[in-house]
């Protein structure tokens, strides 16, 4: 069973934000400026969570459900449109779900705490979800 290893020679080569960066080079990525390095083939599968419920999901090799017709932006704003009573955010979060490692399952936080759906704070985070979420979807076909 691998683990998460902790690595002196990794340099991002693409990152969003401070909150998923990748080493292409060798494969590897940290989330959260953790000093954990995993390897992108260890993923599995990802979705994207909103107060609890799964909003757009991926598995490796597969398009993303909600996201095959529209594209990743067609499923977040579809899945959004359909919760528009609820005009708060309180936590959005990307779980990737990984194989052959002790943990099996790490999150990138974007939003932890009360947030304004129509803010902009919500808007960027949305954004770099989508971006994410389109990128683990490109690298893990």
């Amino acid at each position: 069973m691998r683990s998460f290893s902790i690595k002196d020679d990794f340099n991002p080569t693409k990152q969003f934000g401070k909150l998923f960066l990748i080493d292409e080079r060798n494969g590897d990525f940290k989330i959260n400026s953790s000093k954990k390095t995993y390897n992108i083939r260890d993923i599995y599968d990802f979705e994207l969570i909103e107060d609890g419920k799964s909003i757009v999901k991926g598995n490796a090799g597969k398009a993303l459900v909600g996201g095959a017709l529209f594209g990743v932006v067609g499923a977040i704003a579809g899945a959004s449109s359909r919760h528009k009573q609820k005009e708060m955010c309180t936590k959005m979060q990307i779980r990737i779900g990984l194989r052959n490692n002790k943990e099996q399952n790490i999150y990138i936080l974007l939003i932890f705490s009360k947030t304004k759906k129509d803010g902009i704070v919500y808007k960027s985070m949305e954004t770099m979800a989508n971006d994410i979420l389109t990128y683990l979807s490109q690298k893990t076909k």
